[in-house]
């Protein structure tokens, strides 16, 4: 039972990494879904004729991706090295930062000019 829980919250805790990929990522989710493992050519365009928004496409493929790869395939470190493959370092950072800081004092870029 308490596995169950676990895969629960760890699926829920990449939901959220991939919300935030997909709001910053914009037209560059066909790149970042063709980095990732088992996402096709066709994956990508069914997403792109089924969903309008940019936003929601990333997401998709995202999801696509996680439930491809499972758990222990899909992680946030191969998110990561697939947002820097694809020059968006500053995304990649930023989920990185995420884990090490409490969320209730915003993004990285919130400090910036301090």
């Amino acid at each position: 039972m308490a596995e169950a829980i676990n895969y629960k919250e760890a699926k829920e805790e990449m939901e959220k990494h991939f919300q935030f990929v997909a709001k910053e990522i914009g037209r560059d989710w066909k790149k970042l879904g063709r980095k990732l493992k088992r996402i096709t050519k066709t994956i990508i365009e069914n997403i792109d004729d089924e969903f309008q928004s940019t936003e929601e496409k990333a997401y998709q493929v995202l999801m696509k991706w996680y439930q491809a790869n499972g758990q222990a395939g899909a992680t946030k470190e191969v998110l990561i090295k697939a947002l820097q493959a694809i020059d968006k370092t500053s995304i990649a950072e930023e989920l990185v930062y995420r884990d090490h800081c409490d969320p209730s004092y915003g993004t990285r870029q919130d400090f910036a000019y301090i």
